[in-house]
């Protein structure tokens, strides 16, 4: 069975470029569309533009460079989406469309058998654009780098396999977050809830983790990057407390540090 992705024009609506949606929550990651001439309301008649058939998933699309990428898994077997765990044998894919079109531009599949996943349709996280390089993050932990213009694997890691960690019943959910030169993400396990890849070489950055509580859950929350001053700030919630910067919040923060040659991870628990 297969969904549609639907793009659809109201009537009236500006015929400027739009702008791009790089990411999970846009360009700034604050769900702020800023594009000028959109319409405070639709007409009563949308003008189809095209539609393309796509497989199961929970994956938002990324939109940039006249390109539309997303995440879908395609298999034989009933997709749950209950609560219940179930374990299924299928393909995830990383498909880029024709923004205009709605055409294929190309695909990037790979065997991926779901283990004891609740809600089992398919991938939850959205395609990061950066550049030449698209990121992707799979339920079962495939972090993967393709290259924007063939969808040819540039490197990959897989959070279960290489760091060891735990698959949560919900399967890897958080998105993936860039700043500067590292991939940040939420993967869980000893002295990992946070990691930082460096986008340049198929290896984690050197992280120092400070706290002996960073042995958790890969969690649900999405991290957001802050920049004040001096440092760069991570937020984000794991499934055991949450890790954010929420001023008068009895919260524990989660401070990033780009040094020069690693990320230090600094844990401050609420007093």
């Amino acid at each position: 069975m297969c969904l549609s992705l639907v793009c659809g024009l109201g009537v009236g609506l500006s015929s400027a470029a739009a702008d791009d949606w790089p990411q999970w929550l846009g360009p700034n990651r604050d769900g702020q569309w800023k594009e000028a001439g959109v319409l405070d309301t639709l007409g009563k008649e949308l003008k189809l533009l095209w539609a393309a058939k796509i497989g199961h998933g929970y994956s938002g699309p990324a939109v940039a460079q006249g390109k539309v990428i997303l995440m879908d898994r395609v298999t034989d077997a009933p997709t749950a989406e209950g609560g219940q765990l179930t374990t299924s044998k299928g393909k995830e894919r990383v498909v880029c469309l024709n923004a205009d079109k709605g055409t294929e531009v190309w695909v990037h599949e790979y065997d991926c058998e779901y283990k004891n996943i609740s809600y089992s349709s398919g991938p939850r996280t959205t395609p990061v654009f950066d550049g030449d390089r698209v990121y992707t993050l799979g339920t079962m932990g495939d972090l993967t780098c393709l290259a924007t213009k063939d969808g040819k694997p540039v490197r990959a890691t897989s959070f279960p396999k290489d760091h060891k960690a735990p698959t949560p019943a919900w399967g890897w959910s958080a998105h993936l977050l860039l700043e500067g030169n590292v991939v940040i993400a939420l993967v869980g396990g000893e002295k990992q809830a946070v990691m930082a890849f460096d986008k340049n070489v198929n290896a984690t950055r050197n992280g120092r983790c400070i706290n002996g509580h960073f042995r958790m859950g890969s969690g649900l929350a999405n991290p957001v990057g802050r920049r004040p001053e001096d440092l760069e700030c991570v937020r984000t919630w794991n499934n055991r407390f949450p890790l954010g910067s929420v001023h008068g919040a009895s919260v524990s923060l989660v401070v990033a540090r780009h040094l020069r040659d690693d990320v230090e991870f600094l844990v401050i628990e609420p007093a």
